[in-house]
């Protein structure tokens, strides 16, 4: 999606008051079940993946995300504390915070069935191989000039555990956003011959 409208849309809102710009709206209403969006620095990438990321969990009872960045340094740099800023505005979805910050129950459609969002670092994936996720999100997915961009094994990694051990009526998600980074893995995903 591109990032270049500055213009609000005013039609949906993702839980509380926060409105998408128009190429974040089109990024969250996809129905695809791979999401990227990629855009210039200050479009809105790590919100609106935190945003789609919570949105599509309480709309999935009992189903398990993850949400992270390459590196633990970096994640906690920028995108928890975008996170915990979106969840500060929201906090009637939060059911509990799991111990040492490793995430969240969130409530859902069905009061019965919360369901958990963990904080990640994909530089350790064997942390994630054993999961069957209703959601995974990418953040930075290109890298950037101070960390470094996830190799396509970690995608692999995480699109297959996609839909594992969760209700096979619900539809499972994965979600990156980033810097446009060239010809790279995630553009030739999303541009495929």
């Amino acid at each position: 999606a591109s990032a270049s409208s500055t213009a609000r849309s005013s039609q949906v809102a993702l839980h509380g008051d926060f409105l998408p710009l128009p190429t974040q709206l089109a990024f969250t209403s996809s129905p695809h079940r791979i999401k990227a969006y990629i855009g210039a620095m200050g479009s809105g990438k790590t919100r609106i993946l935190c945003h789609t990321s919570l949105d599509l969990l309480t709309r999935l009872p009992g189903s398990r995300g993850v949400i992270g960045r390459y590196t633990l340094k970096d994640f906690k740099r920028t995108t928890l504390e975008s996170l915990n800023r979106v969840l500060d505005t929201i906090p009637e979805i939060v059911e509990r915070q799991l111990p040492q910050g490793e995430g969240w129950d969130l409530r859902t459609t069905d009061p019965d069935r919360p369901s958990r969002l963990w904080t990640a670092h994909y530089d350790e994936p064997g942390a994630y191989a054993s999961m069957g996720l209703g959601l995974w999100a990418i953040d930075e997915v290109n890298g950037d000039d101070l960390s470094p961009s996830v190799p396509e094994a970690v995608f692999n990694m995480l699109d297959a555990r996609l839909g594992r051990d969760q209700e096979p009526t619900l539809k499972p998600y994965g979600l990156m956003g980033g810097n446009p980074g060239g010809h790279n893995w995630p553009w030739r995903l999303c541009h495929p011959a």
